[in-house]
């Protein structure tokens, strides 16, 4: 059921099917790909990056796995980067509030 809803993009359905899924079997790593792959998309980065390399743990060999491990890491970068260009605009906007007071 989880893999219909992941073709649909319906991340939350996938997620709440793989977490009963884990209620019956927490050991089953289709599951917690699921999870994880969902988790990414509703872009919880760091539970997905958890969950996927616990199953790349079990499955060194599997590809998809590696694959949306790949797409945590763009994530965590494109976040960092968001990060950045607040912090930057924050910074530029506290200097410039300094220099209309002088």
């Amino acid at each position: 059921m989880t893999a219909v809803f992941a073709k649909q993009e319906r991340w939350e359905r996938v997620l709440f099917y793989a977490k009963k899924a884990a209620e019956l079997d927490p050991e089953n790593t289709k599951t917690q790909f699921r999870m994880g792959q969902a988790q990414l998309r509703l872009e919880n980065i760091e539970e997905a990056k958890s969950l996927l390399e616990k199953v790349l743990s079990k499955n060194p060999g599997d590809g998809l796995v590696k694959q949306e491990l790949a797409k945590v890491a763009l994530a965590n970068k494109q976040r960092e980067e968001k990060e950045k260009l607040i912090y930057r605009a924050m910074m530029t906007k506290l200097v410039q509030e300094k220099d209309d007071e002088k």
